[in-house]
């Protein structure tokens, strides 16, 4: 027999497989964005003022991967 009390706490296992998910994709895409920017910062670097254009496609292409995660991030919350 079900009662309230097994749909609440069904309802809270629910919630905390949830989070429990979110909380993975987040440190996810936290770890992939910097792994990213600490690219971009390396050529960014290497070639300061004057980086070549199959790098600044690789820039960009992050920047791109970046701007997507962080979508990925903002939609966890809301």
């Amino acid at each position: 027999m079900i009662t309230h009390v097994n749909v609440v706490e069904i309802a809270n296992a629910t919630n905390k497989m949830i989070n429990e998910n979110k909380a993975i994709i987040y440190d996810n895409c936290l770890r992939e964005s910097d792994q990213l920017q600490r690219e971009n910062s390396k050529i960014k670097s290497a070639f300061a003022g004057n980086i070549p254009p199959e790098q600044q496609l690789i820039i960009d292409k992050n920047n791109q991967r970046i701007d997507y995660l962080v979508k990925k991030l903002e939609s966890l919350f809301s």
